[in-house]
């Protein structure tokens, strides 16, 4: 009977807790209101329990990338709206937002042009998300069955010759959404982009702490990871200068 009514008022417990407990959005609203208030450090602390949450969003990350920049933390502030521009790249808010916190930056590397095609692809597959390309993809296969089926049925030479051509011309179209998709999918997984975290560390020419220095870098500058040894990491600036960190000085997106 004791038992009993202990798990009752066990259940009664986590019920009760479960009701408490806010969603994503009602934390998310209260974060903003002590932002407004210019609460700053309360705003922090509970955009980072939504994302201790697992949960992720644009306005998560844009939010937590304003908290930072206002609390002078320029390399988290990089590294939030990087992360909410691999979500929505054509957001024009995180853009400006992560440019001005570019500006504010200490090192000014200026980064080599782009290969135009590069810059194409690039451009193309931020363009939509993977899901997206993947549904244009699909689209055209249904297009290309659809005139192959014309091709079969159709009673006429003339008809036949145009299924079978929309049905061949959707088919080798369909092969460029779907190698976008794979791309988007790709780089979201793995965009071998980070951002350094240190307010100032040496960047080396080897994998190891008595190695050459090449040039001090501060906090926020954008590393592309190149190979791992170890604990170390190569990494390659805007500019093209090349060199060793430490793992623990920088965040990957």
């Amino acid at each position: 009977m004791r038992r009993g009514i202990c798990l009752i008022f066990m259940f009664l417990l986590v019920g009760t807790a479960l009701l408490a407990a806010e969603s994503p959005s009602q934390l998310m609203d209260r974060a903003n209101n002590y932002y407004q208030s210019k609460n700053f450090e309360q705003a922090l602390e509970i955009y980072q329990q939504i994302e201790q949450q697992n949960y992720q969003s644009v306005a998560l990350y844009f939010n937590l990338g304003n908290t930072y920049f206002r609390m002078d933390s320029i390399g988290q502030a990089i590294y939030h709206y990087e992360k909410a521009k691999l979500m929505d790249p054509s957001n024009k808010k995180v853009r400006k937002n992560l440019e001005i916190a570019y500006q504010m930056q200490e090192d000014k590397i200026e980064n080599l042009p782009v290969f135009f095609l590069t810059r194409w692809w690039n451009n193309l597959r931020m363009g939509l998300s993977s899901n997206t390309w993947s549904a244009i993809g699909i689209l055209l296969l249904w297009i290309a069955a659809g005139g192959w089926g014309l091709w079969l049925l159709a009673d006429s030479r003339k008809r036949k010759k145009q299924g079978f051509s929309l049905g061949l011309a959707a088919l080798l179209l369909a092969i460029l959404p779907f190698s976008l998709a794979s791309s988007r999918a790709s780089y979201e997984a793995s965009p071998g982009i980070a951002i350094l975290m240190e307010p100032e560390i040496a960047l080396r020419k080897a994998p190891d702490k008595e190695s050459q220095v090449v040039m001090d870098l501060h906090e926020g500058a954008r590393l592309r990871l190149v190979d791992q040894i170890g604990d170390w990491y190569e990494i390659r600036l805007g500019d093209g200068e090349e060199g060793w960190l430490p793992k623990k000085s920088f965040k990957k997106l």
